[in-house]
């Protein structure tokens, strides 16, 4: 099981909203095919797997291993309950149950039915750490939303009426990765107004670009871009109507970018559960726009590291479980 949930974090990043998950076949001690959800709206681990052995034979003399749940209803994909059943196997080891409520049981529960063994390991604690960003969503009806915040050695983020470049190129393509994780990013009407910021993926090219919310004090509504990305702009403040707003709209995994108003309005509201921050060592601006502090109370440092002259840290809310 644990080479099961390690299968399922190459999935990271490319499945959106949906859990990473990883799945192997066991025959006579030996694991004979593995596979995992490799990107959005494509087959589920279970099918990967299967597909990939190619001794089909083999099937019903093996134990099917799936770091969570597998799901009984038709979505994006069919029902990988059936699959299984249709398979042939006999005995399927799950990590633990979905929180999905269109899954959660109903998957196991089907197999039962169909006298195919069960076993459920209820790897809670491991589930969480490892695809925390869907139990919020499945659990709590609201976005999962993440923060990235770079500043220099001094503790600015720039200058008022003046774009200041922080990072370096080297930190953008690790900044874009980010954005290549997430449905939406959000930022400010300032400074959506005065940086005009472009918000794409384009120095860690991606087949999806993430739609864009700007957080503003006028009515709500929707554009569309000539490449076909929204941008809604939100108008209010309130932070359970602005995450009511945004799941409504579809988006499961939101990065924030700023302005600074905007993150000292996530971080006093709690509204973060995971914060990226990008200090550039080697810069120094005397004065400016003041860093909008993380809350150390509020949240664990979970990694920190020193890449191309900044200092990198990662920080996850102190209720949500340490991968």
């Amino acid at each position: 099981m644990n080479r099961c949930f390690e299968l399922a974090k190459k999935g990271k990043g490319r499945i959106r909203s949906n859990p990473m998950v990883g799945a192997l076949l066991v025959h006579e001690g030996n694991i004979i095919s593995e596979g995992y959800h490799a990107y959005y709206g494509g087959p589920h681990a279970e099918v990967n797997c299967i597909n990939n052995l190619d001794n089909k034979a083999l099937l019903n003399e093996s134990t099917l291993y799936i770091s969570l749940e597998p799901c009984n209803f038709h979505g994006k994909t069919p029902a990988c309950t059936d699959l299984i059943l249709n398979s042939g196997i006999q005995k399927v080891v799950i990590g633990s149950a979905d929180v999905n409520p269109k899954v959660r049981f109903q998957g196991m529960d089907f197999l039962r039915s169909q006298e195919i063994e069960v076993v459920n390991l209820n790897w809670e604690e491991k589930q969480k750490s490892l695809n925390i960003r869907f139990i919020i969503n499945q659990t709590r009806n609201e976005p999962f939303f993440i923060g990235k915040l770079a500043y220099s050695h001094d503790g600015f983020i720039g200058r008022i009426g003046e774009r200041v470049k922080i990072t370096c190129r080297e930190i953008d393509i690790l900044s874009h990765k980010l954005r290549s994780e997430v449905d939406a990013i959000l930022v400010g009407k300032n400074t959506w107004l005065n940086d005009k910021p472009e918000l794409s993926t384009r120095y860690y090219p991606t087949d999806f670009q993430p739609d864009v919310i700007v957080l503003q004090h006028d009515e709500d509504r929707t554009i569309i871009g000539k490449d076909g990305r929204l941008t809604h702009f939100i108008s209010t403040l309130d932070s359970t109507d602005l995450k009511r707003k945004i799941f409504g709209l579809g988006y499961r995994n939101v990065l924030v970018e700023g302005g600074a108003e905007v993150f000292r309005f996530f971080i006093n509201n709690l509204l973060f559960h995971e914060i990226h921050t990008f200090e550039n060592q080697n810069l120094i601006l005397k004065s400016g726009i003041a860093n909008p502090k993380v809350i150390a109370s509020n949240y664990n440092l979970i990694e920190e590291k020193t890449y191309f002259q900044h200092l990198i840290c990662q920080y996850l809310r102190n209720d949500l479980p340490t991968p």
